[in-house]
């Protein structure tokens, strides 16, 4: 009797971490309509968590598409049509600006093409958010 109800403690336990560990994965990520509804999502975070909310909420519209590069597409054309790299580099830039941290978009030149990613930083640290994913590095 006893190693069942074990069995059935250790089991909660199990059962308790994986919606807790859920929770936090996605307490980011929002039903995202407009531009605005990722800045109120992301707002009063430091630059890693600002960089995985960003990723979190742009991958639940995110479309690749190639596009002409001599437009800037809206965030509802993005949003409808999709973008390439250099477009969501740009949303990525954008929404750093606007939630207070340096950006830029970085255009890289490659051996056989091009690709363009956006760098945010807070003056210390920084991260670099790639179409739907991101990289941060500590530099205290």
């Amino acid at each position: 009797m006893n190693f069942l109800y074990s069995l059935i403690f250790i089991f909660s336990v199990v059962i308790l971490i994986l919606v807790f560990t859920h929770t936090l994965n996605s307490s980011f990520i929002i039903h995202v309509e407009t531009e605005q509804d990722i800045l109120d999502s992301c707002k009063n975070l430091n630059l890693h968590l600002t960089s995985k909310c960003l990723v979190e909420n742009v991958k639940t519209i995110y479309k690749y598409h190639e596009t002409d590069d001599s437009m800037i597409l809206s965030f509802n054309s993005l949003k409808e049509q999709g973008g390439d790299c250099r477009d969501y580099s740009l949303l990525y830039s954008s929404l750093g600006n606007k939630l207070g941290f340096q950006s830029s978009k970085l255009h890289l030149d490659l051996t056989t093409k091009q690709h363009a990613v956006a760098f945010i930083t807070d003056g210390k640290d920084y991260c670099i958010l790639d179409q739907t994913s991101y990289w941060c590095k500590e530099l205290q």
